[in-house]
């Protein structure tokens, strides 16, 4: 689970990078290459993503055939001479908890900062807003404890392990491992956003059956247009055909799924707000 974590959390990061680079140079790229090419600059940010899961670069020292040991002593003076050279790094607590932190505090400012966003956006009678805030808090309240855990000294946490009890003397058990709270919160969150989607698709389809949705493109297995029961009356012959013609190029282009998508990252990625705002 930690490991799962630790790599969301950097492809995270690496994506608000390349999110917020695309908003500062978009404008500019639109006016210079265009409306088509400006858009695919979004392309970058699951790019960065993925680049963030990438092995770290390794280099080989290969040593002179004079600098070889000629004497069976020589060899081990060498080796120690190497290793005091060369820096250790500082080892890392089981679990990753200094990055578990960075992944907390990101999920932390992140679902605040989407709910807020979010109310904002809404009316005050929008249900779909208002059911994010207490799901916030509740997270908030959760991300807060895991955090205690990692960092108050009387829980013996810096061990990261969850395994009752911490490395210093005296040490209070850890009853509840904080990377396990941080898991269950990014299911829980995920969970939530899945549900959240899902009952927007199902108003949609409500509102298909009465006949009132759309136009509009919906289905990512079978896409197909969807137009009001009284299209005929609301547009003209010739607007009828350019709003087709409009929604034919959406199928054409595969933007039904390239949403279906971006619905998937936003509820892996719920709570980082720069996904939302990029979406």
């Amino acid at each position: 689970m930690a490991d799962l974590l630790l790599a969301l959390g950097k492809m995270n990061l690496a994506a608000a990078v390349a999110i917020l680079a695309i908003i500062l140079i978009r404008k500019p790229a639109r006016q210079v290459f265009g409306a088509r090419q400006a858009y695919r600059l979004w392309f970058l940010a699951p790019l960065a993503a993925l680049a963030a899961l990438l092995p770290a670069r390794t280099m080989s020292v290969i040593l002179a055939p004079s600098a070889i040991a000629t004497r069976p002593g020589d060899l081990s003076d060498q080796a120690d001479g190497l290793a005091a050279q060369v820096p250790v790094p500082a080892p890392v607590a089981a679990g990753g908890i200094d990055l578990s932190i960075l992944v907390l505090g990101v999920a932390l400012l992140g679902m605040v900062a989407f709910t807020a966003w979010r109310l904002r956006r809404a009316s005050k009678s929008s249900v779909d807003a208002w059911m994010l805030a207490p799901v916030a808090a509740l997270a908030a309240l959760i991300s807060i404890r895991a955090i205690w855990l990692m960092v108050s000294p009387d829980t013996g946490a810096g061990t990261g392990a969850g395994t009752g009890a911490g490395t210093g003397a005296g040490a209070a058990p850890i009853l509840v491992d904080p990377v396990l709270m941080l898991g269950a919160l990014w299911i829980a969150g995920a969970l939530t956003m899945a549900l959240w989607f899902a009952r927007k698709q199902a108003r949609f389809h409500v509102d298909e059956r009465d006949g009132v949705a759309g136009p509009a493109v919906v289905g990512v297995v079978r896409p197909r247009i969807v137009t009001p029961t009284n299209f005929a009356h609301l547009f003209s012959e010739r607007e009828r055909a350019v709003i087709l013609a409009h929604e034919s190029i959406h199928i054409a282009r595969q933007d039904v799924r390239a949403n279906g998508l971006v619905a998937l990252a936003r509820c892996l990625c719920w709570f980082n707000p720069l996904v939302h705002v990029a979406a």
